[in-house]
């Protein structure tokens, strides 16, 4: 990159020479003591041209460093920022999970009631582990309730969507043979959730999926279904 001030310089050591060389012609010396004025100009021009150039070479070498030296910021600065974003995407993915858990301990208490309200008589949450895998199928259930007779699946989620409906349901597929103490028991599923994206809560519904919802009034309120329209396993 070249300084606009040392162009300057070149522009006006020219037009000097150029001065120098019209006097040269014009000020009535012998032909000789012209050759050797004209010399004397030529070399002094070539030496103001060469320190120009001089200082021109070192200030693209300066430009290059300090361009340089910017990226190298610039990409460091680049590094810093994904570090920050992955601790805050950590950060938040811990807070997700533990959210997540928070709402499954109060959704247990409030759903055993709320089932037992609609006639469905689920008198204890089962304890045991609720992940399991076997060939490959494999699934985890959030929420177990459970009596004599039947047992309600339940998906916890902060925001249920509609692809979490269609997931709980594939899955569901395979609960009996993965859960195989309950392979003679009534089976119902439930989801619940502290908001709903769109319409996935009646997207559930329609889908015979109970719907327990938050509410200001008693935590959580159970969307009924008939008896006709209840998704049965």
């Amino acid at each position: 990159m070249i300084n606009l001030e040392i162009m300057g310089e070149l522009i006006d050591a020219k037009t000097e020479m150029e001065e120098k060389l019209g006097a040269t012609a014009t000020d009535g010396i012998t032909h000789e003591e012209s050759w050797e004025r004209l010399e004397r100009i030529v070399q002094e021009t070539s030496e103001q041209m060469k320190e120009t150039y001089r200082r021109m070479r070192e200030t693209d070498c300066q430009m290059k460093q300090m361009s340089a030296e910017v990226w190298a910021q610039i990409k460091e600065t680049g590094e810093q920022m994904k570090e920050t974003d992955r601790k805050l995407e950590k950060m938040y993915g811990q807070f997700t999970t533990q959210w997540g858990r928070i709402v499954e301990e109060v959704a247990k208490p409030a759903a055993l009631k709320l089932f037992m309200d609609i006639g469905i008589d689920i008198d204890h949450v089962f304890q045991e582990p609720r992940h399991r895998k076997r060939d490959e199928m494999e699934m985890e259930v959030d929420v177990i309730l459970v009596n004599t007779t039947a047992v309600v699946a339940v998906e916890v989620k902060t925001t249920l969507k509609q692809k979490d409906v269609d997931y709980f349901l594939k899955q569901m597929e395979n609960f009996k043979e993965l859960f195989r103490e309950f392979k003679d028991k009534t089976v119902y599923v439930a989801v619940a959730a502290i908001k709903f994206d769109g319409s996935s809560d009646l997207y559930a519904k329609k889908n015979g999926v109970f719907v327990l919802r938050a509410n200001s009034e008693s935590i959580f309120k159970l969307d009924d279904l008939p008896e006709e329209k209840r998704r049965k396993y």
